[in-house]
């Protein structure tokens, strides 16, 4: 968030102070977007995974916190319910459909990471690094 970025350019009124959400180490993380027609145990698990994605990318990229705007709900079911709380930082406020969305920031750190492992039951990383092969992808291409 060292540069323009959804909340600073499209939602300013969502956030009390704008200078505590910008930096080098502040990521935005606002679209969070599942298949809805899976199972609503696939949906889930699929969430939680992406949550604990969230955090290991973050951690591995020094990230200090991911700041986002989401509905409630979304705030409740995919952060609150997975162990990994959010911190409001401004007012709830109403969306160009009528929805009422708030933003919040996540701190990132191994005790978070910890802490959405143990309440997701998920403990093995979910983030995998390969090493690209440059001359594989030279000869493919």
């Amino acid at each position: 968030t060292d540069r323009p970025f959804m909340l600073s350019e499209i939602f300013p009124e969502l956030v009390d102070n704008m200078q505590n959400i910008c930096g080098e180490k502040i990521w935005e993380g606002s679209r969070f977007c599942i298949q809805k027609n899976l199972e609503p145990q696939l949906r889930k698990r699929i969430a939680q995974e992406l949550v604990i994605a969230y955090l290991e990318t973050a951690l591995n990229a020094g990230i200090e916190k991911i700041v986002g705007v989401m509905l409630p709900a979304y705030w409740r079911s995919l952060f609150i319910n997975n162990g990994w709380t959010p911190i409001w930082i401004g007012k709830q406020n109403q969306s160009a459909e009528g929805k009422t969305i708030c933003a919040a920031e996540l701190p990132v750190n191994e005790e978070i990471l910890e802490k959405v492992r143990s309440r997701t039951g998920i403990t093995n990383s979910v983030v995998r690094y390969f090493e690209i092969d440059k001359q594989h992808i030279r000869n493919v291409s």
